[in-house]
């Protein structure tokens, strides 16, 4: 996998071969168990190209991997970030949020201030870090009550696309 990372050598670029793994990607962990392959790599393998580009950046990892008969399947496992704006009317301007995979496994978990604080409504931008192999789950944004905690005006936007290697790999966002 680091070969792969690091993209062709001499010889195989005289040969005009090339590679569609993006340049900087970093191999952060292999673990084989029960004839799985579960791959860490850094954000940098999810950005760039197309599907097309998606398509084969994942496939020469497959081919890479399950040449060995150790390994029959493979989980990929990329690291994230995830955009989130709007405009919120809340008290003191502090918003809750937070991403979930379809699994509902909370994946990051944050807050963010307003440019304003109830009645206004404020203007609000927040960068979520995270790790999966999920495709999809709900981004949730609220306003905790002071009361009890709990999530009351909790706008959630159901099965959100989050980067996932297996399907679409681009920088997720999503605006209030």
């Amino acid at each position: 996998m680091d070969a792969l990372c690091g993209g062709p050598n001499e010889s195989e670029r005289a040969a005009s071969l090339g590679t569609t793994v993006p340049e900087d990607t970093e191999v952060l962990g292999i673990n084989v168990q029960d004839c799985v392959a579960s791959v860490d790599l850094s954000d940098e393998y999810a950005y760039g190209g197309g599907s097309l580009s998606t398509v084969a950046r994942v496939a020469q990892v497959v081919d890479t991997l399950t040449q060995f008969k150790t390994i029959r399947a493979l989980e990929l496992r990329v690291d994230a970030t995830f955009n989130v704006s709007g405009r919120a009317t809340v008290f003191e301007a502090t918003a809750q949020i937070e991403l979930v995979d379809n699994s509902g496994r909370k994946l990051s978990r944050t807050f963010t201030t307003a440019t304003e604080g109830a009645p206004d409504r404020g203007r609000f931008m927040e960068t979520l870090d995270y790790r999966t192999s999920a495709t999809a789950g709900p981004l949730s944004v609220w306003q905790a009550s002071m009361e009890d905690g709990s999530r009351p005006n909790e706008i959630e936007v159901p099965d959100l696309r989050i980067v996932a290697v297996t399907t679409s790999p681009t920088r997720g966002s999503s605006s209030f």
